[in-house]
């Protein structure tokens, strides 16, 4: 998949070409490294494994759905797993992909990327349970868009709650 999604945005997607370097250059690395006898870090052959489960997550949280009405054309025709259903359609799930879950929400729910200085927010998490109050429209614009492709997002008066 990932590769007809770096073929449809005409390999401008520095995601997606970071994950698969990241990959590429931790193997090369860790073959390079493992017979080095003094470093002091361990470069055994199963860290393969998490360079690319890893990379895979860098790769994958670039890659983004689009809705059914919001095709045009034939863009996502032969990518039809990254088009969802009208409604509540959501894909990537904590119970199946917890580390790309948690990945994907926290690339959102990072506070720098959508606020701006000064603004107020306050993160608490309980259990399965995350509790967001803000001031700053933009960041209650991005946590709200979660709804859309990651998971439900509901908001009580000032305050966005998220259970997963």
């Amino acid at each position: 998949m990932y590769e007809k999604y770096y073929e449809y945005r005409k390999k401008k997607e520095h995601g997606i070409y970071g994950g698969i370097r990241f990959i590429e250059d931790m193997l090369e690395i860790r073959k390079r490294e493992e017979h080095n006898h003094n470093s002091r870090r361990y470069w055994g052959e199963e860290l393969e494994h998490i360079y690319s489960f890893v990379g895979w997550i860098i790769i994958a949280h670039n890659i983004w759905f689009k809705r059914r009405n919001e095709l045009c054309n034939d863009d996502y025709a032969e990518m039809q797993e990254l088009v969802l259903d009208d409604g509540k359609d959501y894909r990537i799930k904590f119970d199946e992909f917890p580390t790309f879950f948690f990945f994907c929400l926290v690339d959102v729910l990072e506070p720098t990327k959508n606020t701006i200085l000064f603004s107020k927010v306050k993160i608490t998490l309980q259990n399965r349970r995350i509790s967001i109050s803000t001031n700053d429209k933009a960041y209650s614009k991005a946590i709200m868009g979660l709804n859309e492709w990651l998971v439900p997002v509901k908001k009580q008066q000032e305050e966005f709650i998220i259970e997963f």
